[in-house]
């Protein structure tokens, strides 16, 4: 392990909330300089405020070129990068019947193109400083639940990938995080009724716990935090509440 990130160079895809948000906080608070992305830019610029070496980078991965650009903006602010941390992702729900392709599409824009927009952009960067990149998934694709299987196989498609960039660039280690349920401060623009039916089928699915659990975004940014300062190559780890 090394003794701290001080000094590293770090952008955080969708850091405006969340996972994401805790994650450049924790590793800004370890002396790294990050560069946090999200759409909301406003948020970003409070974030920010207060950490010396962050930039606030706004950016809608959902537009493949805006995602490419903001990782060269981010390589360039901090004058290289050491480490990419996706976090970026949607969960809307719906009935595999009740849900058209622009639905499936709106997911997949941002849940795995968008990822796909930032490897690709980040390879060289990453290349250069010898660093790594690191994924936040989910353990929603074991079991899709009733209602998010859309998310569930973007979360199976950033498995792939994530497999897939390890085969093909292995002198840039990626690592997944395999996360359980976690709060966030996000709207997450549920159809209230359609939730309540979800929740009876979860419960008589046996999707929910006796006692649910849920864990904090800082469980996963410490868990993240650790991955970025091993000298070892961490391809999975696993971060979910007690008894899930």
């Amino acid at each position: 392990m090394t003794a701290s990130l001080d000094g590293k160079r770090i952008l955080v895809v969708g850091a405006s909330a969340g996972i994401g948000k805790a994650t450049g906080l924790a590793a800004a608070a370890d002396g790294a300089r990050v560069a946090f992305t999200a759409r909301r830019g406003e948020i970003l610029d409070e974030i920010v405020g207060g950490l010396e070496g962050c930039v606030a980078l706004p950016c809608d991965v959902a537009d493949p070129a805006a995602a490419m650009a903001t990782v060269d903006a981010a390589a360039e602010a901090l004058g290289g990068l050491d480490a990419v941390i996706y976090v970026a992702g949607i969960f809307p729900i719906g009935l595999i019947d009740e849900t058209d392709a622009s639905e499936w599409q709106r997911v997949f824009d941002v849940n795995i193109f968008g990822a796909a927009a930032v490897c690709r952009a980040a390879s060289p960067h990453l290349k250069a400083s010898g660093g790594r990149i690191v994924f936040i998934s989910s353990n929603a694709p074991e079991r899709p639940w009733p209602g998010m299987v859309v998310y569930a196989a973007s979360k199976a498609a950033l498995d792939s990938l994530v497999a897939g960039w390890n085969h093909e660039n292995p002198d840039v280690g990626a690592t997944r995080v395999i996360v359980g349920p976690t709060f966030t401060d996000t709207d997450t623009g549920w159809d209230i009724d359609l939730a309540m039916r979800l929740h009876a089928q979860w419960n008589a699915g046996g999707y929910l716990a006796e006692e649910p659990q849920i864990q904090q975004p800082e469980d996963v940014a410490e868990a993240v935090c650790t991955v970025l300062r091993s000298n070892t190559r961490i391809t999975d780890i696993r971060v979910v509440p007690p008894g899930v």
